[in-house]
């Protein structure tokens, strides 16, 4: 819980629909890291689903301050900018 200028406790709200909807972040594997996420109780708004537009897959879930993060599976690059 967030405290206000008066010292009063307020809670957080959801991101989603704000100037910054979402955070993201990429994973080599997206399966592991959702179902840990998962048995950790974290809050999986979304399962994986694949982005037809950009070939991806991502899932959405609810980090701290109710801030909404986008866990993409990175792609492989040939010019092997990720390792």
């Amino acid at each position: 819980m967030k405290k206000n200028r008066g010292g009063l406790t307020k809670k957080s709200k959801p991101t989603d629909g704000s100037a910054i909807d979402h955070i993201g972040f990429s994973t080599e594997n997206i399966e592991l890291l959702m179902n840990t996420m998962r048995s950790d109780g974290l809050d999986i708004v979304h399962d994986i689903k694949m982005d037809s537009i950009h070939g991806m897959k991502s899932f959405f879930v609810r980090g701290p301050d109710s801030l909404l993060v986008e866990i993409v599976e990175e792609k492989q690059i040939p010019e092997g900018i990720w390792h």
